[in-house]
């Protein structure tokens, strides 16, 4: 496979990272499906535009998610948090090893991420990942941390 620039729409597209079936071009090429195993890659700036559009919106600003369809796992957060045979994707555009990370550092839902190319998201996980920013996930800020009382652990073992 030949690679291309980062921002190249007519990239070639390598076989599905997950199962190695054929990727099919959605948007014009703005991101590829994968029928057998239902994941997907998004370019890196489909999915910045996509972000910037929620922040700019606010939190859940009048979005309501599609009702998730009976089949489906209720929530995907923490999948990924220990499995028995953790395997790098290779991103389907570069054949790079992709690095695996917590959507936004906190979502709870690790993806495959190439940076000058896009995202890997396997089933389900690009709609939860749209239902977290559209519930706010990406503006919500860390909670402060508890402040505890400093202790003088010397003072403690001279008594």
């Amino acid at each position: 496979m030949t690679t291309s620039p980062p921002g190249s729409l007519s990239a070639p597209v390598g076989p599905c990272p997950r199962c190695a079936g054929q990727l099919a071009p959605e948007g014009g090429a703005t991101s590829f499906h994968c029928r057998a195993c239902t994941g997907t890659f998004i370019r890196r700036e489909v999915l910045e535009r996509f972000l910037e559009s929620f922040k700019s919106v606010g939190a859940s600003g009048g979005y309501r998610t599609a009702a998730r369809p009976v089949d489906e796992p209720t929530s995907l957060r923490g999948r990924g948090a220990w499995e028995p045979e953790v395997r790098y994707l290779m991103c389907p555009l570069c054949a790079r090893p992709m690095s695996r990370q917590n959507f936004a550092r906190k979502s709870g839902i690790l993806v495959d991420h190439c940076p000058p190319h896009g995202t890997w998201f396997d089933a389900g996980e690009a709609r939860a990942v749209a239902e977290w920013v559209a519930q706010g996930g990406e503006l919500v800020e860390p909670k402060p941390a508890i402040e505890r009382p400093k202790v003088d652990i010397i003072a403690l073992l001279r008594r």
